[in-house]
């Protein structure tokens, strides 16, 4: 059952505006043009400037004008949410600011609530971010990059502090006015082009805080620059853990940013996107070498195979025999007929499955036959039977 307790003889009002003000970085320096100013007359606006294009969509027929104090778990929950979407139409990646200002219309009488009795719950893409207090966030409820023609959808939930009832039911003729704002400015940010990783069960996603030397969660829809998990483009891998059942449930339920220290970490783990990669060193009797040198790798999209060369395993037994066959356009390769050309590395094929990327543990297997980790400085498991290995795991 969610409780709901109504201010005492009182009802405040909650008018919401829309309001799109677009922010371009002149060159590398500190000045900044504003754009665009719209008011919430339409149900659509849409800031423009170079490259970049965002256009916000309102959905607030469902309003519930009247602010109530609520307990956070049963605000959560309420059913009255204001729904919109912020959609990049234009040709590049664009870094913003969602905020949610408080403040009274020009002519307007009366008290503002402050923003510290003010409590906000987001809903991104369906992924829960809040309870958040208005004051302590300073009015930016979410800071997102989105890339050209991304679609984010945001549910909005609104409520006074259930913990400051009596300081609210003092106000006189208090009033709540929030406009939402949007600041966008062009990103640097390159495109992440390669798949994205797939968590398994009790998979957390993180990435290391160099400044507080630490791992932290990362948002796992990666639109948070600030806790961004990857990004290919910038040769950022995605990382992930598994932690100790201690924690297990505190660290699946935190809020991106939330440290992870490396005592409650059991394993650590880096996914590899699917990807072909140009042969260089095909070496059909055997006899040749090459130098060592940097192997070039596109990353390929879902589950296609993209490589040139088509290669079947073709195990005998029977030593000296190849063990597997490889064709470019139905041709047996040669040395002079593959070199150069693309395969698809064959990690990503399992049996007939084909896959978008795998997860390959970042150290070598650690801790116990009994007890498998996989951590950084610690001695690898050894002296052990392969499968011993498959028992354990």
């Amino acid at each position: 059952m969610r409780v709901q307790t109504l201010l005492k003889n009182k009802k405040y009002i909650i008018s919401l505006a829309i309001t799109l003000i677009g922010i371009l970085a002149l060159g590398t320096g500190t000045s900044y043009a504003i754009l665009t100013n719209s008011t919430a007359s339409t149900k659509e606006q849409v800031i423009r400037t170079g490259s970049v294009e965002l256009s916000l969509n309102e959905n607030f027929n469902n309003i519930n004008t009247s602010l109530t104090v609520m307990r956070d778990a049963d605000a959560l929950m309420d059913d009255t949410t204001y729904d919109f979407s912020v959609t990049n139409i234009g040709s590049s990646s664009a870094q913003y600011d969602l905020k949610l200002i408080n403040e009274l219309p020009s002519g307007t009488s009366g008290t503002l609530i402050d923003d510290e009795y003010i409590k906000i719950g987001l809903e991104v893409n369906g992924q829960e971010i809040g309870p958040m207090n208005l004051e302590s966030v300073g009015g930016i409820i979410d800071s997102n990059t989105i890339n050209k023609n991304e679609i984010i959808n945001y549910k909005l939930r609104v409520w006074f502090d259930n913990n400051k009832e009596e300081e609210i039911d003092a106000i006189t003729n208090g009033k709540v006015s929030l406009k939402l704002k949007i600041e966008a400015k062009q990103s640097n940010k390159k495109e992440s082009v390669g798949n994205a990783p797939v968590l398994s069960t009790n998979m957390i996603p993180v990435y290391y805080d160099e400044k507080a030397e630490t791992w932290k969660k990362a948002d796992s829809t990666n639109k948070s620059e600030k806790y961004e998990w990857y990004n290919y483009g910038d040769k950022k891998w995605a990382n992930s853990v598994t932690v100790s059942s201690t924690n297990r449930t505190k660290y699946k339920n935190a809020d991106p940013g939330e440290p992870i220290p490396m005592s409650d970490i059991l394993t650590m783990q880096v996914w590899i996107p699917r990807y072909k990669y140009k042969v260089w060193n095909y070496n059909e009797n055997g006899s040749a070498t090459s130098e060592a040198q940097s192997i070039d790798i596109t990353f390929e999209k879902g589950t296609a195979t993209t490589g040139d060369i088509t290669c079947k395993d073709s195990i005998s037994g029977t030593d000296g025999a190849p063990s597997e066959t490889c064709t470019y356009n139905n041709t047996a390769c040669t040395d002079n007929t593959c070199n150069g050309k693309t395969y698809t590395h064959p990690a990503f094929t399992l049996g007939n499955q084909e896959l978008t990327g795998i997860w390959v543990g970042k150290f070598e297997t650690t801790g116990t036959i009994s007890n498998i980790t996989v951590k950084p400085d610690l001695q690898s498991v050894r002296t052990q039977k392969i499968g011993a290995f498959d028992n354990a795991m």
